[in-house]
């Protein structure tokens, strides 16, 4: 099942949320140059920081969350950029996505 995490149109910003029974820990920042990177952990440990943001592009390499996590644009190939979150680049959580 493919649920859309709700972003607010800032350049940065960190933000919580439940995918099961396990709590993901995001925050996203935007380079000066409009590059989008993240950091997660999953139940307050740190999985990983500055991963690029990418479309379509898994952001979590292993299996350690049920499904996975990934930017869609849904008009095009760019990858996400801020001013357009949630009605053009969305963040998806899909519970049967497999690394």
């Amino acid at each position: 099942m493919k649920y859309l995490i709700n972003l607010n149109n800032e350049p940065n910003q960190s933000f919580s949320f439940d995918a099961g029974d396990q709590v993901v820990d995001m925050s996203l920042r935007t380079t000066t140059k409009g590059v989008l990177y993240c950091d997660i952990a999953i139940d307050g440990v740190g999985i990983f920081a500055g991963r690029t943001c990418c479309n379509k592009m898994p952001l979590l390499l292993n299996n350690l969350l049920t499904g996975n996590l990934f930017f869609e644009d849904l008009y095009g190939n760019e990858d996400p950029h801020y001013d357009a979150f949630n009605t053009r680049f969305v963040l998806v959580y899909d519970t049967e996505y497999k690394v």
